[in-house]
């Protein structure tokens, strides 16, 4: 299990289910061997949790992967498929990044601290936790809203060991 590890490690997995590769990297990334990612599934862990990070679907786009995964430590995992024979849209890349950006989510922070959703000591204490779970949430609605569009299928879920 990957699950409670401060780095990320990441695997190619054939689309028969064969492990094809693994790869160890740092507590934000991990460095694959692009050449093998092209029509295999990559999958990884964010060892802080979140959804995709922008970076991530950029290389999948770039890479031809055929599905990415993320798994975190909160037992939830997430899934982008390219749909057979459609091309994947790349101004996916930035419209995800804006959705996802700080100040996004400092606003969307701001609305829930001024209505009373989020308390502003917790804001506080828990600054980048805080912002990387808005960043997140931003980032899973953006996809559940528009990754059809663009030619994938996002799929969020729960997972146990």
């Amino acid at each position: 299990s990957k699950q409670n590890l401060d780095y990320e490690v990441g695997t190619i997995i054939d689309l028969k289910g064969n492990v094809v590769a693994e790869f160890g990297g740092g507590s934000g990334n991990v460095q694959v061997a692009v050449d093998m990612l092209k029509d295999a599934v990559f999958t990884h862990n964010h060892p802080i949790g979140g959804c995709f990070s922008a970076a991530d679907i950029s290389n999948m786009i770039e890479a031809g992967v055929y599905e990415l995964r993320a798994s975190t430590p909160q037992g939830i995992y997430y899934s982008l498929k390219r749909m057979p024979g459609v091309k994947i849209n790349a101004s996916i890349v930035s419209a995800y990044k804006q959705a996802t950006s700080k100040k996004n989510a400092q606003d969307a922070i701001k609305r829930d601290v001024q209505s009373g959703i989020l308390e502003r000591d917790v804001v506080v204490n828990h600054k980048e936790e805080v912002m990387l779970e808005y960043r997140s949430c931003n980032g899973e609605e953006w996809l559940s809203q528009n990754a059809n569009k663009c030619g994938l299928l996002y799929e969020k879920g729960v997972y146990d060991e």
